[in-house]
């Protein structure tokens, strides 16, 4: 906590990233290719080990109604979130 920062906006928050990852409890209409959480890791795994300058963003929108749309455009993949059909 000692390094965190206040930013205004996610635009801010997310300047100096290279990649910037949107979870979501449902898919959406969007141009934001929907990428599963196995393949995801794997893409991580290969594209970033080696490269230790670059920045990822994981994005949560708040608990009632996760990431709007206009958020998640500013996300290079959405990552949908398996959750039990009880809530």
């Amino acid at each position: 906590m000692e390094n965190c920062c206040v930013v205004e906006n996610l635009v801010q928050a997310i300047q100096d990233c290279n990649f910037v990852i949107g979870f979501s409890a449902r898919e959406r209409d969007l141009n934001v290719p929907l990428i599963i959480l196995p393949k995801l890791l794997e893409n991580i795994k290969n594209d970033f080990t080696n490269n230790f300058t670059n920045k990822i963003a994981l994005v949560f929108g708040n608990e009632t109604n996760g990431l709007s749309n206009e958020e998640l455009v500013h996300c290079q993949c959405q990552v949908k979130i398996d959750t039990s059909d009880d809530f």
